[in-house]
């Protein structure tokens, strides 16, 4: 099948530009989706701490807490210890799963997070199955 690697269970994802490092994806296995042995993303997998992680430090201005700690330290510290916001259901999601409820998530999609950043694949746990354009 041609197209786009599905998210799986420990895809690297990132958050552009604020984050400080990438980090693995999590995703349960109770949509019973399974992709390669492995639990597949659905757009609505965007809880913080269980789908998104946090990565790990923030420096976005956008950020209450940055700029908080900025206040704090007169501008001395400029970065706080990341808590994903995301901001909506994974974009450019792919195929339907088996049943047509919900759309699965590829290595192209991306969310946004409420302090300005982008929070997308860096790389798929699973390159053996992947989504056709629905």
């Amino acid at each position: 099948m041609g197209g786009q690697p599905l998210l799986t269970l420990g895809t690297m994802l990132g958050c552009k530009p604020w984050g400080g490092a990438p980090m693995p994806m999590g995703v349960l296995p109770t949509n019973r989706i399974m992709t390669s042995k492995m639990p597949t993303a659905t757009m609505k997998d965007i809880v913080p701490f269980l789908n998104i992680p946090s990565f790990v430090m923030c420096t976005s201005k956008a950020n209450p807490a940055v700029i908080a700690v900025m206040a704090a330290t007169f501008g001395a510290v400029q970065q706080f210890a990341c808590i994903p916001a995301p901001a909506m259901p994974w974009m450019m999601a792919g195929m339907r799963a088996p049943g047509g409820k919900v759309p699965l998530v590829t290595k192209s999609a991306c969310t946004m997070c409420m302090w300005a950043g982008t929070i997308a694949p860096q790389a798929p746990a699973q390159m053996q199955a992947s989504a056709a354009a629905p």
